[in-house]
């Protein structure tokens, strides 16, 4: 229940930082988004949020990592969805996979 619980949380922390990143309340936001990237890192939306947020305060250095980290992650999930793709498409076509 604690799993679901820190989800959760998140999840509110997230949707919360992002609002006020969109109200023009950054530094809020920016303090809840960074609670959230410190919990999941991977967490795409938040980094691309942060780039937005830092941008807009002018920290210049954490916007541009963050912008990095938004490639880096989206080039990952990209490649994790094409593989998929391609095992789907050998599956269908009765391919074996080779070791």
């Amino acid at each position: 229940e604690d799993l679901k619980l820190a989800g959760a949380t998140r999840t509110v922390k997230f949707a919360l930082g992002a609002v006020y990143v969109a109200l023009a309340r950054t530094a809020e936001g920016v303090t809840l988004l960074e609670e959230v990237r410190t919990a999941r890192s991977d967490h795409l939306p938040t980094r691309l949020q942060l780039a937005v947020a830092y941008t807009r305060l002018g920290r210049t250095e954490d916007a541009t990592r963050e912008r990095a980290e938004v490639v880096r992650l989206q080039k990952e999930a990209d490649a994790r969805s094409f593989e998929g793709a391609r095992d789907r498409l050998d599956d269908v076509l009765g391919r074996v996979k080779s070791p």
